[in-house]
């Protein structure tokens, strides 16, 4: 497509592929920026940022039935089953998509060490 509108001379549409090329250049290093995707451990609960431009959740320990791994687009994931008392948005086909929360994002650890790393802060400070 980029090749047919240079060959016709589209002035504004080779400007407009420029520019979404670069939004989204843009989009990937902002993504890359540290601090700006992140997962924090509170007593209370977890904090969470995934994307850019998305704002953060924070979900309580109790909402959390439990941690698990599952496979998402060929790559190892962590997400959660929520408990009976959680009110927030759930996946509407659990079994299907492994969880009902998720984190799409590693953040750096193995999927199986951070699911369980989470299990055992949510034993610890569930109530």
């Amino acid at each position: 497509m980029f090749f047919t509108i240079v060959r016709r001379g589209d002035v504004l549409g080779v400007a407009w592929l420029m520019l979404c090329g670069a939004v989204g250049i843009l989009v990937y290093a902002m993504s890359l920026y540290p601090g700006l995707c992140y997962l924090k451990l509170t007593d209370r609960g977890f904090a969470y940022k995934r994307y850019v431009f998305l704002p953060s959740r924070f979900i309580e320990w109790n909402d959390v039935h439990h941690f698990t791994t599952y496979v998402h687009k060929f790559r190892r994931d962590v997400g959660w089953m929520c408990s009976e008392r959680y009110a927030g948005t759930k996946t509407p086909f659990p079994n299907m998509f492994g969880a009902e929360g998720s984190f799409f994002d590693n953040f750096g650890y193995k999927p199986v060490d951070l699911a369980r790393g989470l299990q055992d802060w949510r034993r610890k400070n569930a109530t």
